[in-house]
């Protein structure tokens, strides 16, 4: 065990992030000519790198048996290895390993596709969607405006619980948690990217609750990012609301990523002495802290937020554990 500063645990991650597919990504090269759903990979070097992937894990992952033991990661990789009887598409491959790192239950954990396959996922849909009590709503559609916040059944007949539940198999959460999951669709570049790797659609039929049907094509990254630019306002990443009447404060913060947070036009640090000296001042009493739609970030972030919720010295990291890089 060792104890290690957050820039050097986040560099150990990323270090692990790109160990854990370089095999992948290096011996599946591919042309415009074979995209990643058409071309095939013989067996021999599917299982030579699914052999690699648990070599890899096995040496550098501190928590590879946290959550699931070693018996059933092996049975995993076992199970898969049958499975891998004949030559497969980088999706099909893709998809099975997605499912044994998912099994790992680490969020920082994660496979990814190789450069080349990703170009073929930068298709859009060009709708966003929220979820919320067990339903998934439309909630934009930047194309043709339809009124929003609409239930929606299914896409291309295949029902939102059933998508939900398909990519949810091939991405891991912390430990056991299953909030996550389904908050996958409110991330429409996550979503889409995940959606596209199970089916690789262009268009869409969207069933809505009320039995309406929406058709819908897929659009280019900066199409959508044009879309939004002339739908919406720009997205705050850090704001608050004093509800005078309600004796409440609201204080929302979407991200603690280092970049998205001095993006805007006050300094993280500054808004919130200037926000809790506020609250302090007018003698506000319930305190609603939204971060709902925050994805993450510094942690130097998260531990100044909490300096001001309490009064008493706390410990950030209890411990932490690392297996040396080759």
């Amino acid at each position: 065990m060792c104890k290690l500063e957050q820039n050097q645990f986040n560099m150990l991650f990323y270090k692990v992030s790109f160990l854990l597919f370089f095999s992948v990504i290096f011996c599946f090269p591919l042309t415009a000519q074979h995209p990643y759903y058409e071309k095939t990979y013989p067996e021999n070097q599917l299982k030579a790198d699914l052999k690699a992937y648990q070599k890899t894990l096995e040496t550098v992952h501190a928590g590879f048996y946290w959550y699931t033991p070693k018996a059933k990661m092996d049975s995993l990789f076992e199970a898969t290895m049958l499975e891998i009887n004949q030559p497969m598409t980088e999706r099909d491959f893709y998809n099975k390993v997605a499912a044994i790192t998912a099994a790992i239950n680490c969020g920082h954990t994660g496979t990814i596709a190789s450069p080349k396959s990703r170009k073929t996922l930068n298709k859009k849909f060009p709708l966003e969607f929220q979820y919320l009590e067990n339903q998934v709503f439309l909630s934009k559609d930047y194309t043709q405006g339809t009124q929003p916040y609409k239930v929606v059944k299914s896409i291309n007949k295949v029902a939102m619980n059933r998508i939900i539940n398909q990519i949810a198999a091939l991405r891991g959460t912390d430990g056991f948690i299953k909030s996550p999951k389904p908050l996958i669709v409110n991330n429409s570049e996550n979503f889409s990217y995940w959606y596209h790797l199970i089916y690789p659609d262009s268009s869409y039929e969207i069933e809505l609750a009320d039995g309406q049907i929406l058709q819908r094509t897929a659009i280019s990254p900066e199409a959508l990012t044009k879309f939004k630019h002339e739908k919406e306002s720009s997205y705050e990443f850090l704001r608050d609301s004093i509800l005078i009447t309600d004796n409440t404060a609201v204080l929302t913060i979407n991200s603690f990523d280092k970049e998205e947070l001095k993006s805007g036009p006050i300094s993280y640090k500054k808004h919130l002495t200037q926000f809790f000296k506020t609250v302090k001042q007018q003698g506000i009493e319930n305190l609603i802290i939204d971060l709902r739609e925050n994805g993450g970030g510094e942690d130097n972030y998260a531990s100044l937020l909490y300096r001001y919720l309490t009064d008493q010295t706390f410990i950030y990291y209890e411990s932490m554990e690392c297996k040396p890089v080759p």
